[in-house]
C-alpha cells in the first residue's frame, strides 16, 4: 500500500509535535502556590476584603507561600471549607470500611449518604432513609437530643439538597417528608433560619395557587418545626409559640387567612397546645404569659370552637390559671356529647384525639380543685362527673364516655 497525500500530511504533523518535559518538584510547588495565592486574592476582592498592598514584595512566589501559611478567616478560607464539607467532594477509605463491616461494626448511615452523594446517584427517597436511620441511631445513644448537633448531618444534607433541581424550582417541589427529616438536625445546629426560607417559598407557592397540596405541605413543615423546638426539654415553649405567631403573621400578609386557615395552622397549634397541657412537664420552664395568651388567641382564626383545648389551656395558664371554663364544659352532658361526635380523631392522630384530651382535662380539673378549691366545689364537680361521664372515682381514667349516634 502506497502512502497517500493525506497520510503523509498527518505523519508530518505529528512528527513536529514534541511532548513537553515534566515539571520538576520545585516548579510544581511554585505553580501550586501561585494558583492558590491568585485564587485567594480573587475571592478577597469579590467579597470586599482589603488587599495588603503596602508590602512591595507582594507577587513573588516565596512571599505568597509565606502569606498562605498564616491562618486568617478570609472569604477564601470560608469558601474552601464549605466546598470541602460538601458530600460530593468527600472521599472514603473503602478498604477500611469493608474491614469494619466484616468485623460486625455497625455502618454509619451517613457514610452511605456521602458515598451516594459523591457519585451523584443519591435520590430523595434514599436520602430520607439514611437520615431516618441516623436519627434512630442517635436516639438510641446517650445524650439525645443534644447529640444531634455533634454530627453536622444538617449541614451535609443541606449542601446536597441545594444541588437538586427540585430545590431550585420556583414551585419548591422537594419531598416534604425529606425536609421534615432534616429539620431536627438543622434545629440542633442552629440553622433553623433555612427552614423559614423553605416556609416562605411554600407560602409564595400557596398564594399563587389554590392547590390543597401546598397547604398540606405547609402544615406538615410547620408541625415539624415546632416539634423540633419542643424536643429540647430544657427550654420553654416560647420558641414554638413564637414560630406559630410568626407563621400566622406571614399567612395573613400573603392573604392566606381568607382560605381554609385550618389546613395549615390547625394541627401545629393543637400540637403545641397538647404539649402545653396534656404533656406538661414540671422540669420545663413555663412559657411567657403574654406569648401564652397570644397562643390561645390564635384559635379565634379556626372554624372549630376547640372548647376542650381552650378550657385546658386556661387551666394551665402560667400566671392566672382559670378552672371555670373546664368546670362549665365538663358539667354539660349535651355539650360534651356534641364535642365527641364532632371532634374525635379530628386530625387523624391517635395521640391527640378528643377522648384522651378530655380524660386528662378531667384529671387536671380534679387536681386543681383538690389543691385550690373548696370541699363543696370538689364534691359538686365529682357529682357532675358521675352524671355526665358515669365516672368511677376508683379508676385512673374515664370508665365510659357518652357518645351520640351519628345522624345519617
Amino acid at each position: 500500500m502506497h502512502p497517500t497525500r493525506a497520510s503523509r500530511s498527518l505523519k508530518n504533523l505529528f512528527a513536529g509535535y514534541h511532548e513537553p518535559a515534566n515539571l520538576s518538584s520545585r516548579q510544581t510547588v511554585k505553580l501550586l502556590d501561585d494558583l492558590k495565592a491568585s485564587f485567594r486574592a480573587q475571592l478577597d476582592r469579590e467579597h470586599g476584603f482589603p488587599q495588603n498592598t503596602s508590602d512591595p514584595s507582594v507577587g513573588t512566589s516565596a512571599q505568597s507561600s509565606d502569606s498562605l501559611s498564616v491562618t486568617r478567616a478570609s472569604a477564601a478560607s470560608i469558601h474552601l471549607q464549605q466546598l470541602l464539607q460538601n458530600p460530593i467532594f468527600l472521599q472514603r477509605d473503602r478498604p477500611a470500611l469493608k474491614h469494619n463491616v466484616q468485623l460486625g461494626t455497625p455502618q454509619d448511615p451517613m457514610d452511605v449518604f456521602d458515598r451516594a452523594a459523591a457519585k451523584g446517584v443519591l435520590t430523595m427517597k434514599a436520602a430520607k432513609g439514611c437520615l431516618m436511620a441516623k436519627h434512630r441511631q442517635l436516639k438510641a445513644s446517650p445524650g439525645y437530643p443534644t447529640n444531634l448537633a455533634d454530627t453536622n448531618v444538617g449541614l451535609r444534607a443541606l449542601q446536597w439538597l441545594q444541588t437538586l433541581p427540585e430545590y431550585q424550582s420556583p414551585q419548591f417541589t422537594v419531598d416534604i417528608h425529606l425536609l421534615t427529616e432534616i429539620i431536627p438536625y438543622l434545629q440542633a445546629e442552629g440553622r433553623i433560619g433555612v427552614v423559614w426560607q423553605w416556609l416562605s417559598r411554600m407560602i409564595e407557592a400557596s398564594s399563587d395557587t389554590s392547590s390543597e397540596q401546598h397547604s398540606g405541605r405547609l402544615g406538615i413543615l410547620l408541625t415539624r418545626i415546632v416539634s423540633a423546638q419542643m424536643r429540647m426539654r430544657q427550654d420553654s415553649l416560647d420558641g414554638a409559640i413564637m414560630t406559630l405567631l410568626e407563621a400566622d403573621k406571614a399567612f395573613k400578609t400573603h392573604g392566606l387567612a381568607r382560605k381554609d386557615f385550618r389546613r395549615y395552622l390547625h394541627h401545629p397549634w393543637r400540637t403545641v397546645s397538647w404539649e402545653t397541657t396534656v404533656n406538661a412537664k414540671l422540669d420545663r420552664p413555663e412559657p411567657t404569659p403574654k406569648l401564652y395568651d397570644e397562643h390561645v388567641g390564635i384559635a379565634d382564626s379556626f372554624r372549630d370552637r376547640l372548647d376542650v383545648e381552650r378550657a385546658h389551656l386556661l387551666l394551665h395558664h402560667p400566671k392566672h390559671p382559670d378552672c371555670e371554663p373546664a368546670l362549665r364544659l365538663l358539667g354539660e352532658k349535651g355539650r360534651v356529647e356534641d364535642i365527641l361526635c364532632r371532634s374525635i380523631a379530628r386530625d387523624g392522630s391517635a395521640t391527640m384525639d378528643c377522648v384522651s384530651w378530655l380524660r386528662v382535662l378531667v384529671k387536671d380539673a380534679l387536681g386543681y380543685l383538690q389543691e385550690c378549691g373548696s370541699a363543696a366545689e370538689l364534691d359538686h364537680f365529682k357529682g357532675s362527673l358521675k352524671a355526665v361521664f358515669r365516672y368511677d372515682m376508683s379508676l385512673p381514667g374515664l370508665a365510659s364516655v357518652p357518645r351520640k349516634q351519628a345522624v345519617g
